[in-house]
């Protein structure tokens, strides 16, 4: 996280690095979360074309979300304007951005079965002169698939729920082990609609290569698994 100082005019500036700053070619400014000297945390608009203010070019060849441009920004006194005064953490700031990111791997994991359950109807090989969607091996994978992702949005909408009636800090951690349940889901259904489609998911004609990519970047997303479980098994425990 970025530091951000005070100055004469009463103004901001913001030292420090940020990383997945996606999209930040194509924007003018950013709302840039910042810790204060006293480890309180504020919100600052920057001027992305202003004085303090390079975008380092880190994304170039990554191994998933490639069209995202999730390039770093390194900023060096660069004005800032407040937008947020400076207060101590949120817990809505971890729920709405875990809930989130959850919410989009599971629909990587979702769009990777759907992919994979088309294929099947159409795939026809001549030795079997039927669709592989015909075979019980075929079927047991997409079972797998399918009880996989639909348990993992039944915890993530159980998680969220429970966010909705107590929006404070000890409903964070179930929606912590959410995100870590969904992530995991994703990056096993790709897995497995890529082994179910054999040599053809290395093709680009099939969206599994890329699918099977970026669900591998939902575990890069805070919390990490080991938190995320930790978290949540300490909080029962202590009650």
């Amino acid at each position: 996280m970025p530091d951000a100082t005070g100055f004469e005019s009463g103004g901001w500036r913001i030292t420090g690095r940020k990383t997945w700053s996606t999209g930040v070619r194509a924007l003018r400014w950013a709302l840039v979360t910042a810790a204060t000297p006293d480890g309180q945390v504020g919100r600052y608009w920057v001027d992305l074309h202003g004085s303090g203010v390079r975008i380092e070019p880190t994304w170039q060849g990554a191994l998933a979300l490639r069209g995202s441009g999730s390039h770093d920004v390194v900023f060096t006194d660069a004005p800032s304007g407040l937008h947020a005064p400076p207060a101590p953490g949120q817990p809505a700031s971890s729920a709405w951005f875990w809930t989130a990111i959850a919410a989009t791997y599971l629909g990587v994991g979702f769009a990777a079965l759907d992919a994979i359950a088309t294929y099947a109807r159409v795939r026809v090989p001549t030795a079997l002169g039927a669709p592989i969607a015909t075979l019980p091996r075929i079927q047991e994978n997409v079972g797998r698939m399918v009880t996989s992702l639909q348990a993992a949005r039944a915890l993530l909408l159980d998680a969220t729920a429970q966010w909705d009636v107590d929006p404070s800090a000890g409903s964070v951690p179930a929606i912590g082990a959410a995100k870590a349940h969904a992530t995991n889901a994703a990056v096993f259904a790709t897995d497995l609609a890529s082994r179910t489609a054999g040599g053809a998911a290395l093709s680009a004609t099939l969206p599994l290569e890329k699918l099977l990519r970026d669900a591998r970047a939902g575990l890069t997303h805070p919390p990490t698994d080991d938190t995320a479980y930790t978290t949540l098994g300490r909080l029962l425990l202590e009650e």
